[in-house]
Protein backbone atom coordinates (compact mmCIF):
# COMPACT_ATOMS: atom_id res chain seq x y z
CA UNK A 1 0.00 0.00 0.00
CA UNK A 2 1.27 3.50 -1.09
CA UNK A 3 1.66 5.86 1.63
CA UNK A 4 -0.85 9.06 0.95
CA UNK A 5 1.38 12.37 0.04
CA UNK A 6 0.45 15.00 2.32
CA UNK A 7 -0.69 17.96 0.34
CA UNK A 8 0.81 21.30 1.95
CA UNK A 9 -2.83 23.57 3.03
CA UNK A 10 -3.19 26.37 0.65
CA UNK A 11 -2.94 30.03 2.60
CA UNK A 12 -6.12 31.85 2.11
CA UNK A 13 -4.22 35.04 2.36
CA UNK A 14 -2.46 34.32 -1.16
CA UNK A 15 -5.42 35.37 -3.14
CA UNK A 16 -4.55 39.02 -1.40
CA UNK A 17 -1.81 41.75 -3.43
CA UNK A 18 1.59 41.86 -1.68
CA UNK A 19 1.37 45.67 -1.61
CA UNK A 20 -2.09 44.86 0.51
CA UNK A 21 -0.33 42.54 2.74
CA UNK A 22 2.83 44.95 2.81
CA UNK A 23 0.41 47.94 4.05
CA UNK A 24 -1.51 46.04 6.45
CA UNK A 25 1.77 44.57 8.00
CA UNK A 26 3.08 48.27 8.38
CA UNK A 27 0.53 49.66 9.78
CA UNK A 28 -0.06 50.13 13.66
CA UNK A 29 -2.89 49.07 15.94
CA UNK A 30 -4.77 51.69 14.82
CA UNK A 31 -4.15 51.95 11.03
CA UNK A 32 -4.99 48.52 10.87
CA UNK A 33 -8.91 49.47 12.99
CA UNK A 34 -9.09 52.52 9.97
CA UNK A 35 -7.93 50.12 7.57
CA UNK A 36 -10.50 47.35 8.89
CA UNK A 37 -13.06 50.15 8.97
CA UNK A 38 -12.29 50.50 5.43
CA UNK A 39 -12.69 46.94 4.08
CA UNK A 40 -15.91 47.16 5.72
CA UNK A 41 -17.50 50.24 4.37
CA UNK A 42 -16.26 48.75 0.99
CA UNK A 43 -18.35 45.49 1.56
CA UNK A 44 -21.10 46.97 2.69
CA UNK A 45 -21.41 49.08 -0.21
CA UNK A 46 -20.64 46.02 -2.53
CA UNK A 47 -23.74 43.69 -0.79
CA UNK A 48 -25.38 47.16 -1.24
CA UNK A 49 -24.65 47.11 -4.90
CA UNK A 50 -25.36 43.28 -5.16
CA UNK A 51 -29.09 43.71 -4.14
CA UNK A 52 -29.75 46.54 -6.03
CA UNK A 53 -28.78 44.65 -9.86
CA UNK A 54 -31.43 44.44 -11.18
CA UNK A 55 -29.95 42.09 -13.87
CA UNK A 56 -28.29 40.07 -11.02
CA UNK A 57 -31.63 39.15 -9.78
CA UNK A 58 -32.94 38.28 -13.05
CA UNK A 59 -30.11 35.96 -14.33
CA UNK A 60 -30.59 34.38 -10.59
CA UNK A 61 -33.72 33.79 -10.86
CA UNK A 62 -33.66 31.91 -14.14
CA UNK A 63 -31.08 29.79 -13.16
CA UNK A 64 -33.16 29.10 -10.54
CA UNK A 65 -36.19 28.26 -12.56
CA UNK A 66 -33.45 26.47 -14.99
CA UNK A 67 -32.40 24.41 -11.89
CA UNK A 68 -35.72 23.43 -10.74
CA UNK A 69 -36.33 20.02 -12.85
CA UNK A 70 -33.02 18.33 -11.43
CA UNK A 71 -33.60 19.49 -8.13
CA UNK A 72 -36.65 17.65 -7.96
CA UNK A 73 -35.07 14.90 -9.86
CA UNK A 74 -32.40 14.51 -7.22
CA UNK A 75 -34.92 14.76 -4.52
CA UNK A 76 -36.81 12.01 -6.51
CA UNK A 77 -33.61 9.82 -6.40
CA UNK A 78 -32.68 10.18 -2.83
CA UNK A 79 -36.03 9.66 -1.50
CA UNK A 80 -36.12 5.94 -3.84
CA UNK A 81 -32.83 5.19 -2.47
CA UNK A 82 -34.31 5.82 1.04
CA UNK A 83 -37.26 3.61 0.37
CA UNK A 84 -34.83 1.05 -1.18
CA UNK A 85 -32.82 0.88 1.83
CA UNK A 86 -36.26 0.82 4.13
CA UNK A 87 -37.33 -2.24 2.13
CA UNK A 88 -33.88 -3.91 2.55
CA UNK A 89 -33.58 -3.62 6.37
CA UNK A 90 -37.03 -4.99 5.98
CA UNK A 91 -35.70 -8.16 4.94
CA UNK A 92 -33.09 -8.08 7.71
CA UNK A 93 -30.11 -6.60 6.09
CA UNK A 94 -28.12 -5.30 8.75
CA UNK A 95 -25.91 -2.55 6.85
CA UNK A 96 -29.06 -1.34 5.72
CA UNK A 97 -30.63 -1.77 9.30
CA UNK A 98 -27.77 0.92 10.56
CA UNK A 99 -28.26 2.93 7.75
CA UNK A 100 -32.29 3.42 8.36
CA UNK A 101 -31.23 3.79 12.72
CA UNK A 102 -28.60 6.51 12.09
CA UNK A 103 -31.20 8.51 9.39
CA UNK A 104 -33.52 7.96 12.17
CA UNK A 105 -31.04 9.40 15.17
CA UNK A 106 -29.86 12.43 12.83
CA UNK A 107 -33.52 13.65 12.00
CA UNK A 108 -34.23 13.30 15.80
CA UNK A 109 -30.97 15.84 15.77
CA UNK A 110 -32.29 17.66 13.49
CA UNK A 111 -35.65 18.04 14.59
CA UNK A 112 -37.32 15.65 12.27
CA UNK A 113 -38.08 13.35 13.97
Amino acid sequence: MKPKLKRDKKNPFDALPESFKSTVGAQSLDGLKSKLSEVSKNEAQNLSAMKADEDLKSKRDQAKLAAQVYREESKLNKLKAKYIIQAMADKGDEVSCNIVKLDIAAGELNGNG
